[in-house]
């Protein structure tokens, strides 16, 4: 009996912390996503095109780097849902349309925060 509650608990502990471990990959992929994106915004209303493009470029070049991990973690479908996000605000700004720009931009947020939710630790996502 004394055997069967510690491998219970040591089962328990190992599945709390590869969550724990999965939920702090994705906030931190969101945040630096957020801050990329953030900083693509700035640059676009001070009229730095190319400063923002590069912006967007290195937030799909690490979110490219980041897949393998996030794929384990969380949903395809999601990840790919954001990286499309991703592929619209650049090809908006490559086209010089900033108001499609702004517009890609904070669906592309919405989508991110939409998977920092789906990952949360909290007992709705422990099913």
């Amino acid at each position: 009996m004394r055997r069967t509650i510690v491998a219970a608990v040591a089962v328990l502990a190992l599945a709390l912390g590869l969550c724990t471990a999965g939920h702090v990959a994705v906030n931190r992929a969101v945040a630096e996503a957020g801050a990329l994106i953030d900083s693509a915004r700035r640059a676009a209303r001070l009229g730095d095109v190319d400063t923002a493009r590069d912006r967007l470029r290195a937030l799909s070049e690490r979110w490219e780097k980041r897949w393998g991990v996030l794929e384990l973690i969380t949903s395809h479908d999601a990840l790919f849902d954001a990286k499309g996000g991703m592929r619209d605000a650049l090809t908006c700004l490559e086209q010089g349309d900033k108001g499609e720009f702004y517009r890609a931009a904070a669906g592309l947020e919405v989508r991110l925060e939409r998977l920092r939710d789906s990952e949360a630790l909290r007992w709705a996502n422990l099913y």
